[in-house]
């Protein structure tokens, strides 16, 4: 009876548990994108890198920008335990994702010409 451990009503350990895991996963992207960003800063001013291999790395940037975003969105939602914020940032985050990883379908979205996009 004393090795009991005492839950508060609707504390559950495995969210508890998601919770670290995505806390800390979410912490070791953060600190790799922000080394990411800093080595293209550094790249922008010396050039290591040119061509398709920096535009993969930009690429990359972005891509981890979006996914730290995430995880932190989806540990918040956790800690809180609001479903309807939960659905409304994935929402949100798969709308983002689809307009990143399918740049065609945003000027048929917005009804804006290809080249205007280009020029951003």
């Amino acid at each position: 009876m004393k090795n009991e451990v005492k839950v508060k009503k609707g504390d559950n350990p495995m969210r508890r548990a998601l919770e670290k895991i995505i806390d800390f996963v979410g912490e070791i992207l953060a600190m790799a994108t922000v080394c990411l960003i800093l080595f293209l800063f550094v790249n922008a001013k010396f050039g290591f890198i040119t061509g398709d291999q920096l535009t993969g790395l930009k690429y990359l940037r972005e891509s981890a920008i979006l996914l730290v975003v995430g995880l932190k969105a989806l540990e918040f939602a956790l800690k809180r335990g609001f479903i309807i914020i939960f659905f409304i940032c994935m929402a949100i985050i798969a709308a983002t994702a689809i307009f990143m990883f399918f740049p065609g379908v945003l000027p048929e979205f917005l009804r804006i010409p290809q080249e205007a996009l280009l020029s951003v």
